[in-house]
């Protein structure tokens, strides 16, 4: 299977300013990053983008300098999966949509990964702000064409 046709991506949320250095590590061989919102402030994706291209949305805490750049729901395609990507998880929803999507979204700072009516959710959790025993989160998604996603969840202090 050629490279192309696998890709790793590192999903974020509720940085809410603050990167902390082991997303780096995390993140250090991803092929993509979607940050799901509540990014705090633009120098966060500049460092982000310094690891990976990066697909974002901004959450209900970031002010007008990030809503200016970036849409509240995102919907894009990577090997052959629909990504549809808010920071709220409501929105999601009110998306109708069919197998093979993957919905990203934050906001709650609880990080799960389930799958509901052929579609893969993903909350990474918090990045910024953890609410889970002061564990911080990620998650880390493994695509390869016409298999099943994978997705774990990273927890780090």
């Amino acid at each position: 299977m050629e490279s192309e046709d696998i890709k790793k991506i590192g999903v974020i949320s509720d940085t809410h300013g603050y990167l902390n250095n082991k997303v780096f590590e995390i993140f250090s061989e991803v092929d993509m990053i979607i940050h799901a919102g509540d990014i705090g402030n633009p120098d966060v994706l500049v460092a982000l983008q310094s690891l990976a291209p990066i697909q974002a949305v901004y959450g209900n805490t970031d002010g007008f300098e990030l809503r200016k750049d970036l849409k509240f729901l995102l919907q894009f395609e990577v090997l052959g999966f629909t990504f549809i990507v808010t920071h709220m998880p409501v929105k999601l929803e009110q998306v109708k949509t069919t197998g093979g999507v993957i919905k990203i979204f934050g906001h709650t700072h609880f990080a799960e990964i389930k799958m509901e009516q052929d579609c893969l959710i993903i909350n990474p959790g918090s990045a910024g702000r953890p609410r889970q025993k002061g564990k911080y989160s990620v998650a880390i998604l493994q695509l390869a064409r016409n298999k099943a996603p994978k997705a774990e969840i990273i927890y780090f202090k």
